[in-house]
């Protein structure tokens, strides 16, 4: 391309796979966020406080 010429088709259209693929598993990824990492998160933050808010109530007594 360096020299005025065209890239193979073969190339482009292995190019052209492998952005598929991505797009593909980059929404695979970003839909598993929203239904299970997310919630798993919540679910640990709030434990978290929790254990926080106990031994921070053991430690006053």
């Amino acid at each position: 391309m360096s020299r005025g010429q065209q890239p193979a088709a073969t190339i482009l259209d292995r190019l052209n796979q492998l952005s598929s693929n991505t797009a593909s598993l980059l929404e695979d990824v970003l839909s598993r966020y929203d239904t299970q990492i997310t919630p798993n998160i919540k679910q640990a933050v709030e434990k978290a406080k929790t254990t926080a808010r106990e031994s921070s109530l053991l430690l006053t007594f």
